[in-house]
C-alpha cells in the first residue's frame, strides 16, 4: 500500500503525549509527512515532517493506519507548527545558501490566483528564474509529484518557504494551467 520515501498525510490529530516522537508538538489531521521506514512487520512506521526546506520538525513512529497517500486532487499548503513560537528565518537562510527564491526553492504564494485555483500559503517549487525581468516560474504542489499550474510570478507573489510552517493538504479545484501575473 504505501512504499518508502513517498509522501503522506495524517487522518487524525496526533499529540505529543498520545506517541513517540524526537519533538514535544502536536501533529493535526492533514499534515504533510514522508514514510521513511517500515518498524517490523506490526504496521508500524516512521513518517519524518519538515518545516521549510530540509528543516525536520520531527519524526513520529506511528501505526500505517494513521496515514494516507496524497490523492492528485489536493495542494500542499502551509501552517505555523506552533504558531506561538514562531520562528520565520527560512531554512535556506539557516545553513547559509540564499535569501532570494533560486531554482528548485520552496516557496509559498503570497496572494491568492483564483484563476489557477491557488490560494496564499500555497506550496510550490521555483522551475524557472529569469533575473532580466525578475520573475519566476513556479510549479504549484499538487498531488504526490507536484504537478499542479505553472505561474509566473514577480517576487512579491512568492517568498521562501519559513521553517517554522508545516506542510498540509487542502482539496485542489483545477483552473488553467499556465498562469502569467
Amino acid at each position: 500500500m504505501f512504499s518508502e520515501y513517498q509522501s503522506v498525510a495524517l487522518v487524525r490529530d496526533i499529540s505529543a503525549a498520545e506517541r513517540v516522537g524526537l519533538e514535544d508538538l502536536d501533529f493535526k489531521c492533514g499534515d504533510v509527512g514522508v514514510l521513511v521506514d517500515f518498524l517490523g512487520g506490526k504496521g508500524g512506521v516512521a513518517v519524518e515532517f519538515n518545516m521549510g526546506k530540509a528543516h525536520t520538525a520531527d519524526v513520529l513512529f506511528i501505526s500505517e493506519s494513521d496515514i494516507r497517500a496524497i490523492q492528485p486532487s489536493e495542494i500542499r499548503h502551509t501552517r505555523p507548527l506552533n504558531p506561538h513560537l514562531r520562528d520565520t528565518k527560512p531554512a535556506e537562510w539557516e545553513h547559509g545558501l540564499f535569501d532570494q527564491p533560486q531554482l528548485q526553492s520552496a516557496v509559498v504564494l503570497t496572494r491568492n490566483f483564483n484563476d489557477a485555483g491557488l490560494e496564499r500559503g500555497d506550496l510550490g517549487v521555483v522551475t524557472a528564474c529569469d533575473a532580466d525581468t525578475g520573475t519566476y516560474q513556479v510549479q504549484a504542489a499538487v498531488g504526490p509529484d507536484w504537478n499542479g499550474p505553472l505561474l509566473t510570478v514577480g517576487t512579491e507573489a512568492i517568498r521562501l518557504w519559513e521553517r517554522d510552517e508545516i506542510a498540509i493538504v487542502r482539496e485542489f479545484i483545477p483552473g488553467p494551467t499556465d498562469i502569467r501575473d
